[in-house]
């Protein structure tokens, strides 16, 4: 009599190849299935096995596979009803499924429910829903069951039904890792995973669904670190509401870097973020943790002995004083109603529910939502490990310049003055650490603002940097770009001022990073390319790795044509609806793991001067490949 067990791949993931590796068996105690009785067919989107064993429910075969998993049933899941924990199977076989080529270490063994068979499956690799009728393989498909003899697995990602969140994660070591709760469905824990570039982590996705229908009204969701015993070291906390997916918890401005220490007291950090995102964008939610290195680059100094400033790679924040909205006394709200009316929402049926809530929730929400791309203050971003700032200060036109501002576009953030004294402060405590600004007049709106000239920004620094720090304006970086970093750092000059330079080579340009709010193709091919460009005349190589969002909704008229109301309440009306962290994750996943690839280190080891990574919303992940970089660049002169 046979037993037979299918494993069907759906979905995109049904061209992929899958098979079963048999690694042992049990029939009854301490007895394995003959090998001639089992019977493995792997082949393209399905595995079929058959067993030819009769049916003699044995309590210690159950044992033998609830053993697998230590009986915790967060890592098991069964075809029908009854126990998630059986107390007799008729037979279980333990080995390697394998799914394009990616192996998993599983368990899986048949027993009885009611007249039926009831097929249990087990693996450290699963994380089962509340049901224990589905749940994730790794985080990256999806399994669930027909109810009988088959698992049915997919991408996570191509899960459909009830309201998902898709989820990023990040850890650069071990042993702690992040960690999403979503209530009605499961943990979904995202652990280290070395990508090749020094002991950086391998960025990941997967995706959390709830399908328990409405109520209650709202679903927990939390963002979690988690050390290897499983202790919570740290929570943040959302509610999601299951009929209109609202989001309720820490808006985006104070998303800000979670600072915690694990149980042996080592200092970690952690960068998060959730958006309640509008078709086609599904909602995001991004964990990435780190170790906290306030002095990295005097942790370089040492262990790359005269590495010269011209081998750095520097973390860079993208309009690194947008982190806040400062509109009193520059803007009314008329004027900035027209704008997002004829800007940014450009379908007319859109206009009557833009205004009502313009005028409910007043303009800064909506504003944020389009031009916020900071949540730190520039004393936390520097605690993240960012080192480059790309800032934009004016004042208003014919107004008092002692009232200078970061400038995007017409929008105006944080005081310029405020954010040199975070950056003062922050290497007053660190001695040994540097800051690059990098000062330009793009993007300011020069009807409404005037950008700062050189002799202002130098006034500006007088006043705001302090003599145990100093600061300088090079003309060009050619000045010190060959001096060692300790020498640089030990100069009496510790910040950097490049107003207006030229001759950088630049990833940048609108029509490219504005094509697509969910595919980072055009911007990982404009990497490639500026990657490939090495000159001895180049100032620095900018590799910008986020998309402009904004831009890009000129390709997006007839999704907000079709969900308006979707569009409007999430880009307007909510705290969490920013659309640069709508995309992040997505993009993120794609340009940090490029920058692990070995021909793209090759290149970036062959650039001739400053290479800057610069990202929107900096966080730790983003510093620790940084670090990674300058030490690969070092190498390569030893």
């Amino acid at each position: 009599m046979s037993q037979d067990i299918t494993f069907k791949l759906n979905g995109k993931a049904s061209d992929l190849k899958i098979d079963f590796r048999l690694e042992d068996s049990r029939i009854k105690k301490d007895k394995p299935i003959d090998p001639s009785k089992i019977k493995i067919e792997g082949g393209t989107g399905i595995l079929k096995i058959k067993v030819d064993v009769g049916r003699s429910g044995n309590f210690d075969v159950a044992d033998w596979y609830r053993r697998f998993v230590g009986g915790d049933t967060l890592y098991v899941m069964h075809a029908r009803g009854g126990s998630n924990k059986p107390d007799k199977l008729n037979l279980a076989l333990k080995g390697w499924l394998i799914i394009d080529n990616v192996k998993y270490h599983v368990c899986f063994g048949q027993g009885h429910y009611s007249n039926c068979n009831n097929w249990h499956f087990c693996s450290f690799d699963l994380l089962a829903r509340q049901d224990n009728k589905s749940g994730y393989l790794n985080n990256f498909y999806f399994m669930d069951t027909s109810g009988s003899d088959e698992f049915h697995i997919k991408y996570a990602n191509e899960i459909n039904s009830g309201k998902g969140v898709e989820l990023w994660g990040y850890t650069g070591a071990s042993p702690v890792y992040p960690r999403f709760d979503m209530e009605g469905d499961t943990f979904h824990p995202f652990f280290y995973q070395g990508s090749g570039l020094g002991s950086t982590g391998t960025m990941k996705q997967g995706k959390a669904y709830d399908t328990t229908g409405v109520f209650p009204e709202h679903r927990d969701f939390h963002l979690q670190a988690i050390s290897s015993a499983g202790a919570q070291l740290t929570e943040v906390k959302y509610k999601i509401d299951r009929l209109t997916g609202g989001i309720s918890g820490n808006d985006v401005s104070k998303q800000t870097v979670v600072q915690f220490k694990d149980s042996a007291g080592t200092p970690w950090l952690m960068n998060y973020g959730i958006s309640h995102a509008p078709s086609p964008i599904t909602d995001q939610s991004y964990n990435y943790l780190g170790k906290r290195n306030l002095r990295w680059l005097t942790d370089l100094a040492t262990a790359c002995p005269g590495i010269r400033f011209n081998q750095l790679v520097l973390p860079g924040a993208h309009d690194a004083g947008m982190y806040e909205i400062n509109v009193d006394g520059f803007l009314w709200i008329e004027e900035a109603a027209a704008v997002l009316l004829a800007l940014l929402i450009p379908v007319p049926v859109c206009n009557t529910s833009l205004a009502g809530l313009l005028a409910a929730n007043g303009f800064e929400v909506a504003l944020a939502n389009f031009s916020v791309t900071q949540k730190d203050t520039a004393y936390n971003q520097m605690i993240s490990g960012t080192r480059y700032f790309d800032l934009r200060p004016g004042y208003k036109k014919n107004g008092d310049v002692n009232k200078t501002y970061h400038i995007h576009n017409f929008i105006p953030g944080a005081p310029f003055a405020t954010f040199l004294q975070d950056v003062n402060k922050f290497l007053r405590e660190n001695p040994n650490e540097i800051a690059v600004f990098r000062i330009t007049s793009s993007g300011i709106d020069k009807d409404k603002f005037t950008p700062l000239t050189q002799d202002q920004v130098e006034d500006v620094a007088k006043a705001n940097i302090t003599s145990d720090v100093g600061y300088d304006f090079p003309s060009n970086l050619s000045t010190f770009e060959a001096q060692s970093l300790s020498a640089i750092a030990g100069s009496g000059k510790r910040v950097f001022f490049l107003y207006n330079i030229s001759d950088v080579n630049d990833s940048y340009s609108n029509d490219t990073y504005s094509k697509s709010l969910t595919d980072p193709q055009p911007v990982i091919q404009a990497l490639n390319e500026t990657v490939q460009k090495t000159s001895s005349s180049q100032s620095l190589t900018m590799l910008q790795l986020q998309n402009t969002g904004s831009a890009s909704l000129k390709h997006y008229i007839s999704d907000i044509a079709m969900n308006s109301t979707e569009w409007i309440n999430d880009l307007v009306g909510s705290k969490t609806g920013n659309i640069l962290q709508d995309t992040k994750g997505i993009f993120d996943h794609a340009t940090y793991n490029w920058l692990t690839q070995s021909d793209v280190i090759a290149s970036i080891q062959k650039q001739k001067s400053l290479v800057v990574i610069q990202n929107d919303f900096v966080d730790v992940a983003l510093a620790e490949h940084a670090y990674a970089l300058c030490k690969k660049r070092f190498d390569i002169t030893k």
